[in-house]
């Protein structure tokens, strides 16, 4: 692969990562936020865009993370069913922010 390749691949990875680590300081609002279960379909659709993304750019640990937790909050969880999803997106979190 020639150099100028090289330098435009890591720089789209660059956005990727920053991007996608944005993303995870949102993530986080919904761990502290009491209402969060009110918003699960935002954050569900957030869960599937990193999936996407983290699968495209060879994350694939994040990217089988998020499509699980995506797929989780599709069969739309009843509020007691959060607990566990929290630590599942607690996870997911601290897998961005090691990128």
């Amino acid at each position: 692969m020639s150099s100028d390749k090289t330098d435009r691949l890591a720089a789209v990875r660059k956005k990727f990562v920053a991007s996608v680590k944005e993303r995870a300081d949102v993530l986080d609002n919904f761990l502290v936020d009491e209402n969060s279960y009110n918003d699960w379909q935002s954050l569900q659709a957030m869960v599937h865009k990193i999936a996407g993304a983290a699968g495209f750019y060879g994350e694939d640990d994040i990217a089988r993370a998020a499509a699980q937790l995506d797929v989780q909050l599709q069969a739309k969880p009843a509020p007691e069913e959060f607990v566990n999803i929290s630590v599942e997106l607690a996870s997911l979190i601290e897998q961005i922010r090691a990128l």
